[in-house]
């Protein structure tokens, strides 16, 4: 999914609750594009009411340069990781938020490297929470968010990090562990034009385009080599 919000807190997008998205481990993913660097707290996607939610997550900025992903666990903790690496504006980025349960981790990755890890507690889980998913703004209000997300999604699993380095490197995030991907929406610009939107605007969100579709549909072209050139063409003369 490719957006630009216009920095208007009244743009967003929601996805409705759904069963599939209370999930026992969690794997967030998107491009993001921040327009403008802000000191201001802002949430690139999330799916909370208030901070106090068991279930709650979100992806947002911290500070100025850096991105946080956080959980609110079981046991009524914000787990979060935070990137190292400084945000530039008008910079496509890919920003993978890994909750993993089973060894009790919460992990962010920024253009396929591990950059922030904290552990989780012993016995903590992520709890069910009926609460829509949106991006470009924090559920509990409204927020503006001048940025570009593009190909966000969601897994009920923790993806590997071979898995990760190829979202990075721009697989399509259909390609990746589908048994358990919940949630994909993208739109794909330029001559191939293909758009799947499972969410309601708000608002005017404007398509723009991302470095990763013209990254697929790039022709390349291979020289022959002499040798080759030569075998095809004695198929075509017969001896005397």
């Amino acid at each position: 999914m490719a957006a630009y919000n216009n920095a208007s807190a009244s743009n967003f997008k929601a996805f409705a609750d759904a069963a599939a998205f209370d999930v026992t481990s969690l794997t967030v993913a998107m491009w993001l594009r921040q327009r403008t660097l802000s000191a201001s707290a802002f949430s690139f996607a999330s799916r909370a009411l208030t901070a106090l939610d068991n279930g709650a997550w979100r992806m947002r900025n911290q500070g100025t340069n850096t991105v946080r992903f956080s959980v609110r666990t079981s046991d009524g903790v914000n787990n979060a990781a935070t990137t190292t690496t400084i945000s530039v504006a008008n910079t496509w980025q890919h920003l993978v938020g890994r909750c993993d349960i089973p060894n009790l981790l919460i992990k962010i990755f920024n253009n396929g490297t591990e950059e922030g890890s904290t552990a989780i507690a012993g016995g903590a889980t992520i709890t069910a929470l009926a609460r829509d998913i949106r991006l470009f703004q924090n559920v509990s209000g409204a927020e503006a968010c001048d940025a570009d997300i593009a190909e966000f999604a969601m897994w009920d699993a923790v993806l590997t990090q071979a898995e990760i380095t190829s979202l990075a490197a721009g697989v399509d995030p259909e390609m990746i562990r589908p048994t358990g991907r919940i949630l994909c929406d993208q739109i794909f610009l330029g001559s191939k034009d293909r758009v799947r939107s499972l969410g309601t605007e708000t608002g005017t969100l404007v398509a723009a385009a991302h470095p990763i579709q013209v990254r697929r549909n790039k022709r390349v072209i291979v020289s022959k080599p002499a040798a080759v050139t030569a075998v095809n063409r004695s198929r075509f003369f017969f001896a005397a």
